[in-house]
């Protein structure tokens, strides 16, 4: 006859009752520490606690205030994927444990019973790298290594195009000598805090030759006139 594990919600409901009402829970509690902690019987595969008081180990991974915490439950049955992380026997009873890291939830300090231990800061820091790699996904997928190589060659080829034009009050930019030039043709001015563009024509060369001449003429000093002697 095999046992089969029945959630006992009524027993739960009362339990948490109590510890609702405690007005008193520890809040001395710091990250890297390993505390029973008061589970519950929770919904499908949400991790329970077991024993009377519905309890399991879980390691603190952020205080976030002096009344709530994030943490992830232990376990003594090995499994292999990367939703675990191992960690050596500190209990003395010989067998190692594993956190389930995709059982990481907020809780309250009043779930928190008693405290056990403390684990090294590098078993913190590799528990930190492996949640931050499940759960922000920080490992780039192929999927995203093509769209990042196409992104790459598209700036690469806007790079060689030698000569971006950009019209309306904008400028021509000239890959060569990496200057900005106005547009030829293209008179700019401003009313204020606003600016705008106003086309012009080019004038023919003749005219052009015309207007230098009546301006050299102009500029040259007259010499006075001499009366003539009668």
């Amino acid at each position: 006859m095999s046992d089969e594990y029945v959630k006992d919600f009524d027993a739960w409901n009362d339990l948490k009752k109590s510890l609702h009402v405690n007005d008193n829970p520890p809040r001395h509690f710091q990250r890297r520490e390993v505390w029973w902690c008061a589970l519950g019987v929770n919904l499908g595969y949400e991790e329970d606690g077991k024993h009377a008081n519905f309890e399991r180990p879980v390691v603190i991974v952020r205080k976030l205030t002096k009344d709530l915490f994030m943490a992830v439950p232990l376990t003594t049955t090995i499994r292999e994927g990367d939703f675990f992380f191992n960690l050596p026997d500190r209990d003395g009873d010989g067998r190692p444990e594993q956190v389930i890291l995709a059982q990481a939830r907020v809780l309250s300090a009043k779930r928190l019973l008693r405290y056990m231990y403390r684990i090294s800061p590098q078993q913190f820091a590799d528990l930190q790298s492996k949640m931050q790699e499940l759960i922000f996904q920080s490992r780039p997928s192929s999927k995203n290594k093509i769209s990042a190589k196409k992104s790459k060659s598209q700036r690469e080829a806007g790079k060689s195009r030698g000569t971006n034009v950009r019209l309306h009050g904008q400028y021509s930019k000239d890959s060569s000598s990496r200057q900005a030039q106005p547009l030829q043709g293209v008179k700019s001015y401003s009313r204020g805090k606003s600016a705008g563009v106003a086309h012009t024509k080019s004038k023919p060369s003749s005219d052009l030759h015309k207007h230098d001449n009546r301006v050299k003429s102009s500029s040259q000093p007259r010499k006075p006139q001499r009366k003539e002697s009668n």
